[in-house]
């Protein structure tokens, strides 16, 4: 009677413990399923962005590191429109983010309901580049200047660095030449003298004659020129969902910032961009090492309000706003960047 105690007892106890094991396979099952899905179900973010260069990298990066993956969202993305239609598109609720320039400020003193969540530039990430016998900035009194319209944000950046360096905008002339590949056309054309310039071009530009006159950042480094926004009735909707946004965004930035990881930006970056290596290094090591990489790239994913101050007012004085509509209180809304920290 005794031994078939015992062994009733051990074939519990071998029942027991397959069960025990089928479970915790189950449960490990469980959290392979979940891994990547953040603190939510699975999501997708349309998001708009005029054109992928160097400036726009935290925006593709984040996807090609799966470092949104792991947040379960998926971005659809968007590349190609005007400022005017993406920004259009996200108030008619075709898009839910957009990444836009210190232009939305403009939207919002006429009544758009647009808040910004992320940084993105923090300063002017263009530069000139010029035909050769064109030495400095200061050399462009009398030429022509092909820009993407008079109220672009590269244009105002751009005015606005000339008159800091003491060159009115009187003294030279402005065409209208279109996006960037239109307005490095114009110049090697012979249509204008010089024009601004999204990284990496101008070291593609130097590759083909023509000179590379600086970055608008080392004049002008008050400006913020890239951020993420969206509308107020999205974000009050999606603040889980921003939140997790935000915690890859912040990831993605900080990645960038670690020198570890230059040579694998460098390779990614190069191919998302279509563009050669060593072009890309050159990029890496203009914007992302040294002084211009704390004031560019936010490693907080923060708007520096400062910044943006001076970007508003580097609009005011073109004449595209109205100095009373330059009160840029609530535009910043860093909620979902703090939730994001505290995870």
């Amino acid at each position: 009677m005794l031994d078939k105690t015992r062994l009733d007892a051990k074939r519990l106890d071998k029942k027991l413990r397959g069960l025990l094991a089928g479970l915790l396979v189950a449960l490990l099952a469980s959290v392979s399923a979940c891994a990547g899905t953040g603190d939510g179900p699975a999501a997708t973010i349309r998001i708009a962005v005029q054109q992928q260069n160097f400036s726009t990298i935290p925006l593709t990066l984040a996807q090609d590191l799966g470092f949104m993956r792991d947040e379960g969202l998926t971005l659809d993305t968007t590349v190609g429109q005007a400022t005017s239609t993406m920004t259009a598109g996200l108030l008619g609720g075709s898009f839910d983010l957009q990444i836009g320039g210190a232009e939305l400020l403009v939207a919002r003193a006429q009544g758009a309901p647009l808040v910004a969540i992320a940084g993105m530039c923090n300063a002017p990430v263009w530069s000139v580049v010029a035909k050769p016998g064109i030495t400095s900035l200061g050399d462009l009194r009398g030429k022509t200047i092909a820009t993407s319209g008079p109220d672009s944000v590269s244009t105002v950046a751009f005015v606005a660095t000339l008159k800091h360096l003491g060159v009115q905008p009187d003294s030279y002339h402005q065409i209208t030449a279109g996006g960037t590949a239109e307005r490095y056309t114009a110049v090697r054309n012979g249509q204008a003298d010089a024009t601004i310039l999204s990284s990496p071009l101008e070291f593609q530009a130097g590759e083909q004659g023509l000179k590379n006159l600086g970055s608008l950042t080392d004049a002008l480094p008050r400006f913020v020129a890239g951020f993420v926004a969206t509308t107020e009735a999205y974000a009050a909707k999606n603040a889980a969902g921003l939140q997790r946004f935000s915690r890859a965004w912040v990831r993605t930035l900080r990645w960038m910032h670690d020198p570890a990881n230059a040579s694998d930006l460098v390779t990614r970056v190069a191919r998302i961009l279509k563009t050669p290596e060593p072009v890309i290094r050159q990029a890496y090591q203009y914007w992302l090492t040294g002084p211009r990489a704390s004031v560019l790239f936010p490693a907080d994913g923060k708007i520096d309000p400062a910044a943006l101050d001076g970007s508003a007012q580097a609009f005011v004085d073109n004449g595209s706003l109205k100095p009373g509509q330059a009160d840029l209180t609530g535009f910043i809304v860093n909620d979902y960047l703090d939730q994001a920290a505290k995870h």
